[in-house]
């Protein structure tokens, strides 16, 4: 059997030119996993602050992010687009959390894998690999958003192309693009009940069971996400049991 050493050393100079920025602000948990990584031949940078991966990447230049989702209780999914901005390569968001929206969430943000902190070093080294096969063959298309006329809604505008809300006085809802399909699901049947099955077959792209909170969580996020521009206004309701209604803007 070869030993893990000598697979290390065969590794180093396929490796030696890949660069991993490792964001984790557990001391310990970094240390092991760079740690494991270099013995496989990659360089390896760890910064423990979402400050500083701005200055990082550009220094640095990696071939891989290794992201903490949350860095001092700070939930990086939601800087996720501001970091894609900047960063064309690979993007692995570790994690404690095994929600399916956040999973979901942080694949639709610009994400190429959401990885457990449970989860074997050893896997999580085969899935950087196969992150840095994937790059070298072809860099990832972003996939085109779907298309759909602009709806006014008592001065709101809804763009299927533009994937953006926008309030009467031009101002642009911070939906995520989870956010945005769900309300515009909702805002293609006003007064009509969107069942819960049917929101999370078409977002999440799965089967929803009774106790799921999915699409609870969800919802709530949308409902937040309008807050401040309509107030207290009932906009969406829920049906226990069945699914929700859009009913319409104040």
């Amino acid at each position: 059997m070869t030993h893990p050493s000598e697979l290390a050393a065969a590794d180093t100079h396929s490796h030696e030119r890949e660069r991993i920025l490792l964001v984790e602000d557990e001391p310990e948990f970094s240390a092991e996993l760079a740690g494991m990584l270099r013995r496989y031949g990659f360089e390896v940078s760890v910064v423990s602050d979402a400050a500083e991966i701005e200055k990082a990447l550009p220094e640095f230049d990696p071939t891989i992010l290794v992201l903490d989702q949350f860095l001092h209780h700070v939930d990086m999914l939601q800087h996720l687009p501001r970091i894609r901005s900047g960063f064309r390569g690979g993007l692995i968001v570790l994690t404690g959390n095994d929600d399916l929206a956040d999973k979901v969430l942080a694949l639709e943000q610009g994400a190429d894998d959401f990885v457990l902190k449970t989860t074997h070093p050893r896997e999580v080294l085969a899935r950087v690999r196969a992150l840095v096969r994937r790059n070298a063959v072809a860099p990832a298309v972003p996939v085109p958003a779907k298309v759909m006329p602009v709806a006014e809604l008592k001065g709101w505008s809804v763009s299927g192309d533009r994937r953006e809300v926008r309030t009467p006085d031009g101002h642009v809802v911070a939906l995520t693009g989870l956010e945005f399909d769900a309300f515009q699901m909702l805002a293609r049947a006003p007064g009509k009940i969107v069942p819960r099955e049917a929101l999370a077959k078409e977002i999440l792209q799965r089967h929803v069971c009774a106790s799921g909170r999915s699409i609870e969580n969800l919802m709530s996020r949308v409902r937040n996400k309008f807050g401040p521009f309509i107030g207290g206004h009932p906009f969406i309701r829920s049906v226990r049991g069945k699914g929700y209604v859009f009913l319409g803007f104040p």
